[in-house]
């Protein structure tokens, strides 16, 4: 019988998986949460973090913002193979103030630098025949997701062979489709959009802005799935199509994905996103975890790598998922037990 024996103080979990080349093998899934400590600072300057007392459990499916299916994705499962580089993920709300109708987001670590403007509600509206734009409202504080986005869909033709939806982001707003019927009088216009990149009529089709996890049947994570046909029916189900690509795998926006994992010791800072324009500012916990699996009698230590950070300002936390594979061909019962340590020294 299969053991995890977890030594650490964070949660883990064993995901049994087979690749597009039809070969066995175990993810060995670490996931850790951390809190800031207000008011301490390290050496430079960035705020402490330190483990927290409440773990969160490892996802095992997504969870979403409204409807599951029809609207963002909150958290995505934990339980992937593996990634190629480290999905850095932000969660959490803009914040104004009075009289404040546009704020910059920014998020930078490693070799991530994200900025997005985020304005106030603006609407679509007529002036002497033209359309136009109306000036954002003031806010005090607007979710940061992909629901405020460039994005939606347009059902206004009469043809339903011509509805039509942005693939980019379904659940956004501000997309008209070609063909359009729709009255835009009074119509929402994104509040998320990049600098330089600003919707300025309903021609338009910016990259939706968002900083959260991007759906698996949107575009253009959507591409990388492999292909589905009568072929594959026949000769793969249930492995994975032979054309898979394994940058599917990655939840964050592809402006939010390091080339390669990150160790941890890097700064993290975001701006925007805390009451009175209080950044953001923490260092990437850097753990020494060692996993080891015991295949037939013999151990075996697999390589850890950091693929995961979900930040949270509106909590204060932090959440990082480490992985491991242990290659077992298509012997996956000859795995008898996986530990897992934590060898970090306080």
């Amino acid at each position: 019988m299969l053991e995890l024996k977890n030594r650490t103080p964070f949660r883990a979990a064993i995901v049994p998986f087979r690749d597009q080349h039809g070969v066995d093998a175990a993810a060995i899934v670490v996931k850790g949460t951390f809190a800031w400590r207000r008011g301490e600072r390290g050496e430079r300057g960035e705020t402490e973090l330190a483990i927290a007392d409440e773990q969160l459990p490892i996802a095992q499916a997504d969870s979403f913002h409204g409807e599951p299916g029809l609207s963002s994705v909150r958290q995505e499962a934990d339980t992937c193979p593996g990634k190629a580089g480290t999905d850095v993920v932000l969660v959490g709300h803009a914040y104004g103030g009075r009289g404040v109708t546009e704020v910059e987001v920014e998020l930078a670590v490693g070799s991530i630098r994200k900025s997005v403007r985020v304005t106030g509600e603006r609407v679509y509206y007529r002036a002497g025949g033209a359309l136009r734009i109306s000036d954002p409202t003031a806010f005090e504080k607007l979710p940061l997701v992909f629901e405020r986005a460039y994005g939606g869909e347009d059902r206004s033709s009469a043809d339903s062979a011509h509805h039509e939806w942005e693939q980019r982001n379904p659940v956004g707003v501000g997309f008209v489709a070609r063909q359009s019927k729709k009255d835009l009088e009074g119509e929402r216009l994104p509040n998320l959009e990049y600098p330089g990149l600003f919707i300025r009529g309903p021609e338009d089709r910016p990259p939706p802005a968002g900083f959260g996890f991007v759906a698996r049947h949107w575009l253009p994570r959507r591409q990388y799935a492999g292909t589905y046909d009568e072929r594959w029916e026949r000769e793969r189900r249930p492995a994975l199509p032979e054309d898979f690509d394994p940058r599917f795998f990655h939840g964050a926006p592809v402006d939010q994905t390091t080339p390669r994992p990150l160790r941890g010791g890097e700064r993290l800072r975001a701006t925007g996103v805390r009451p009175g324009g209080v950044p953001v500012d923490v260092v990437v916990p850097r753990r020494e975890l060692r996993v080891t699996a015991t295949l037939r009698g013999e151990p075996l230590d697999c390589p850890v790598s950091l693929d995961t950070l979900v930040l949270e300002p509106d909590e204060a936390r932090l959440g990082v998922c480490w992985r491991a594979v242990v290659p077992c061909g298509r012997h996956l019962l000859y795995v008898d037990r996986v530990e897992v340590r934590d060898d970090t020294r306080a």
